[in-house]
């Protein structure tokens, strides 16, 4: 009996040394672990959820392929926490997780669907241009450069109204108004200028344009502007190394200016003021647009270089014009016969008559309301002085430089006249005629007067009276003329 015992003992010894599945006992089944859920599972399964918070760690597969949270979890009351980090990837629905680092009323969690956590407590899921920003239960608006925006709580809603700050952004109004450029003018002298800008300037930039107006003409010579106390820096004429002049800054006068980096450049001429520069088409003279008439304070011709002097009439009236260089030239009258010649004419005219022969077509006011053929007219071959047509009254000159010039009458008997280089003498049938210079009086009666002697075009012309008797008058070498003197 005692030995039976003994060996039912040893029996159950060893039976509670072996690990057995009571559920079926078809199989063993250990508790596996790991950080994530394994994608299947059979129903009676345990996994240990290794990144899960103490506690919560256990998990059992109540249908197929779905896992569970154990331990009175789901449903059942119990809040889990941690950080956001720490967050299980895998939760069931009605789960809630409490995050202990997230904003303050921002820290509660629910498990909204297998596996998804949503938070809870009001927040609002922000999203920009279709893209998923966040969600949170404070939304925080800040306004950027040149925005203003206005939040306020009506008690219902919270309204949000932008607009854009006119100080910084430019407006179609200020553009029209030209306040975005304006820099006023302060206080300052003659050769250093301030002014100031709205809204202020915090820096001189490369490129920046001012409209300027300054408060007092300028002395001419090295000038500043400072511009909002940003410091003084040189003004120079569009050139950036000239000074201005005393006539480029009047007060009152606007004038543009741009930073070249280092200094501020005039970028074109204003009303009244004489300098500028640039390329391009000419806009203005002198600061005038239209028809530009000279002005006191204008240019002469002696001061530009390669200028011509010319009057209102487009004639010129100083210098010297050489023509030698030019390609053609070509007389400003031309008329198709002499007769269609101008009446009128000033000394150095020339004329191009058509109709005349080869070699005689250039005509020369010789001088006032004068014509002269040029170029061999009038004479045997070529070469000979041209002639000269005017009243006997009207001859021109006679002097050594008209030596051989012929010169015709047109109100006398005597047409055709030579000058011999100090008088004009008459030529008959192609024949020189001394024109007399004096004249012998032969009287044979007792009345002896002497009459007044007058060579007009080459004729002799007495005139004078004698008191009774018949004189003889005549020429010495010519047949003697009797007249009687009353």
């Amino acid at each position: 009996m005692p030995r039976m015992l003994w060996m039912a003992l040893v029996v159950w010894v060893a039976a509670g040394q072996t690990q057995i599945d009571l559920s079926t006992q078809a199989k063993n089944v250990p508790i596996k672990s790991g950080a994530n859920l394994p994608s299947t599972c059979t129903v009676g399964q345990v996994y240990f959820l290794t990144n899960a918070p103490t506690g919560t760690n256990l998990y059992g597969c109540t249908a197929v392929n779905t896992w569970s949270a154990q331990g009175g979890q789901a449903g059942g009351g119990t809040t889990l926490q941690g950080t956001l980090a720490s967050m299980p990837a895998a939760c069931t629905v009605g789960q809630i997780y409490f995050a202990v680092d997230a904003a303050a009323g921002a820290n509660l969690y629910g498990c909204s669907a297998s596996n998804t956590w949503t938070p809870e407590g009001g927040s609002e899921t922000v999203s920009s241009s279709g893209v998923t920003v966040g969600s949170r239960p404070i939304t925080n608006f800040q306004t950027g450069p040149g925005l203003i925006s206005v939040i306020t709580d009506t008690g219902t809603e919270i309204n949000i109204q932008s607009a854009l700050d006119t100080a910084v952004v430019a407006t179609l109004p200020s553009e029209q108004t030209g306040s975005s450029l304006l820099c006023t003018p302060a206080n300052g002298s003659a050769t250093a200028y301030n002014c100031s800008m709205t809204p202020t300037a915090t820096a001189y930039t490369l490129g920046m344009v001012l409209h300027w107006i300054p408060d007092m003409n300028g002395a001419g010579g090295s000038t500043t502007l400072n511009v909002d106390t940003l410091g003084a820096r040189s003004v120079k004429q569009a050139d950036g190394v000239s000074d201005p002049s005393a006539t480029d800054i009047v007060a009152g006068s606007m004038r543009e200016v741009w930073y070249d980096g280092v200094k501020f450049r005039f970028l074109d001429t204003g009303s009244g003021q004489t300098s500028g520069g640039g390329s391009g088409l000419v806009q203005s003279v002198f600061g005038r647009t239209g028809a530009v008439t000279a002005a006191n304070g204008d240019y002469v011709a002696a001061q530009v270089t390669n200028a011509a002097a010319t009057n209102s009439s487009n004639t010129f009236i100083a210098g010297t014009q050489d023509f030698s260089g030019a390609a053609h030239t070509t007389p400003a009258i031309v008329v198709g016969a002499v007769g269609n010649l101008p009446t009128t004419c000033a000394v150095g005219e020339l004329a191009f008559v058509t109709s005349a022969a080869a070699g005689q077509q250039i005509y020369e006011c010789s001088a006032a309301n004068v014509w002269t053929q040029q170029s061999g007219g009038g004479g045997s071959g070529a070469g000979a002085a041209a002639p000269v047509f005017n009243t006997y009254a009207n001859r021109p000159a006679c002097n050594g430089a008209a030596t051989g010039t012929f010169f015709w009458a047109s109100d006398i008997s005597n047409k055709k006249w030579i000058c011999d280089g100090a008088t004009w003498q008459p030529v008959a049938f192609d024949m020189q005629v001394v024109e007399p210079t004096a004249l012998a009086w032969t009287g044979t009666s007792s009345g002896g007067d002497t009459p007044a002697i007058s060579n007009v075009a080459g004729a002799v012309q007495f005139s004078g009276g004698h008191t009774g008797g018949s004189e003889t008058e005549g020429q010495g070498g010519v047949n003697p003329k009797t007249e009687t003197a009353s």
